[in-house]
């Protein structure tokens, strides 16, 4: 009880100073932009003459992933224009037309019936790209894969990986693939990935049980690589079949892209700028905002100034 006496009064003092104390309100923030000159090119250094307080000081470029407008989010309505690119290596071998890629709208998604997989109709799409041929990587080159997207129906694409009996035909070739692309392009936002190795959910399938040996296949978030089996590990010199296929990918479905973000330009550690610069690759009208804002724990007071911007070719 003493304990709690001796206490009491100090609690009182620091609440009543708390209650008295203005220094968590924050002071009007004071800031303008221009624009230093309208002769502007893509390529060029746009400079902006700054003046006034701020803590903190933002810019957004009015460029896709930078527009003030989008800061709550953006949510992309894919267009009909889609195109998947990929990358290839052979690490080892010398077996020829063992991978092949495949697309299908007809797989049920069960992952577990080889039968099925091999039965369902697949459209074999190898031809349309450019594949490696030695220990280089190959970009595929980008192709339009729209003929194969229809409204509300998944499609799933699928590696498919066959190694012939070495004694035969040499050894296995070992392939990596990566930088999966499938990028829709529309005329808001241009070219737009919507899947890549990270979300594509591919699986393998290997049927082991038909064969005394398997070929091999791991996948990660960055690449697929693919192998066949070890001739020395085994008596069996036979043709095995892998599968490596994705998830069912709904090309027409909304994608949220997450909020736009702005470039930081001060802080509350530095000092106020009086100039800043910023390069526009690309000829177009932009919007450009300055957010200069005063924040504590308890207000914040802002003020944003909006420049548009022609940026000539």
């Amino acid at each position: 009880m003493n304990r709690f006496c001796k206490l009491l009064p100090i609690a009182v003092i620091s609440l009543g100073i708390a209650s008295c104390d203005h220094t968590l309100d924050c002071p009007d923030v004071t800031f303008d932009a221009v624009l230093l000159s309208e002769d502007i090119h893509a390529g060029d250094s746009v400079i902006f003459s700054t003046s006034g307080h701020a803590d903190y000081l933002t810019f957004w470029s009015g460029e896709q992933g930078s527009d003030y407008d989008f800061r709550y989010g953006r949510t992309l309505v894919p267009d009909w224009e889609y195109y998947l690119s990929f990358t290839t290596k052979i690490v080892k071998g010398v077996q020829t037309g063992q991978l092949s890629l495949l697309v299908s709208d007809s797989f049920d998604g069960d992952y577990s019936d080889y039968d099925n997989i091999i039965h369902t109709e697949w459209t074999d799409i190898t031809g349309r790209f450019s594949w490696a041929v030695s220990g280089d990587a190959v970009s595929s080159s980008s192709q339009s894969i729209t003929e194969f997207v229809t409204e509300d129906t998944p499609v799933w694409f699928a590696f498919r990986y066959r190694t012939r009996p070495q004694s035969e035909f040499g050894q296995a070739s070992n392939w990596l693939i990566s930088e999966w692309n499938i990028t829709n392009i529309s005329e808001e936002m241009g070219p737009v990935t919507m899947y890549d190795n990270s979300n594509s959910g591919f699986r393998v399938i290997d049927p082991f049980a038909r064969t005394p040996v398997a070929s091999s296949a791991t996948v990660s978030s960055s690449q697929i690589a693919v192998a066949g089996y070890d001739p020395a590990s085994t008596s069996e010199d036979v043709e095995t079949d892998l599968w490596v296929i994705s998830r069912p990918l709904r090309l027409t479905d909304a994608i949220e892209m997450g909020p736009d973000t702005p470039l930081s330009v001060k802080n509350f550690s530095k000092q106020d700028v009086s100039g800043f610069g910023y390069v526009y690759e690309n000829p177009g009208i932009y919007e450009a905002v300055f957010v200069a804002s005063n924040q504590t724990i308890r207000d914040k007071k802002e003020v944003v100034r909006t420049i548009r911007i022609t940026v000539n070719e």
